[in-house]
């Protein structure tokens, strides 16, 4: 996870990236005030750039996770995907996460996705896929300037 090799590769993705997306990255930076690097960053490290295939199905996870646990953290986490599929943000089909029930390319709990999600595509639903659809929603939750 951590290994040189593996940081280089990122590392070099990144750049390449950071060309590629300069527009949303600004847009992005200038609607959270967080620069793009952090966000490359981030994607780079939490699904290779989308490249990880994230195949868990959420309330599979949630849901045997929720039955084996003490507590209400997860039953509240799996209620929170079942909003936003109720809600319409993400189809059925793209509801997957890790094992630990968090969701798309920018590993956002439902919970999260739920109060921070944003529309960085102009369709009218949160996303978790891409640069603007997932990491627009994901950088609201970090601090101002961080």
């Amino acid at each position: 996870y951590l290994s040189a090799n593996n940081l280089n590769a990122v590392t070099s993705v990144r750049r390449k990236l950071a060309g590629r997306h300069q527009s949303p990255l600004a847009a992005i930076k200038r609607e959270t005030g967080v620069p793009g690097h952090f966000l490359l960053s981030i994607w780079g490290r939490e699904s290779r750039f989308g490249n990880v295939p994230i195949k868990h199905n959420v309330f599979e996870i949630l849901g045997t996770r929720t039955f084996f646990s003490e507590g209400s953290y997860l039953t509240s986490e799996l209620v929170a995907a079942l909003k936003v599929l109720e809600n319409g943000h993400v189809p059925t089909a793209t509801m997957k996460s890790s094992w630990a029930g968090a969701l798309g390319q920018p590993q956002m709990m439902p919970r999260s996705f739920l109060a921070y999600g944003a529309d960085g595509t102009s369709d009218r639903r949160a996303g978790i896929l891409g640069v603007r659809g997932g990491y627009t929603g994901f950088y609201r939750q970090l601090p101002e300037g961080a």
